[in-house]
């Protein structure tokens, strides 16, 4: 096999696994902005049971 090729090949590779990432992470990015909207709405619960209790 020539370098070049072998190159072209890694090349390609490091390619793919950087769109891979950059996929995962925005994923993981999205989960969690989901879980603090989750949190944030539980407190926003949790401070409206408590001024009804207090």
């Amino acid at each position: 096999m020539l370098l070049s090729d072998l190159v072209k090949n890694t090349s390609t590779d490091v390619q793919q696994v950087s769109v891979t990432f950059q996929a995962t992470l925005a994923e993981l990015k999205e989960l969690q902005d989901n879980k603090e909207a989750i949190i944030q709405s539980l407190q926003c619960s949790f401070n409206e049971q408590i001024h009804k209790i207090q």
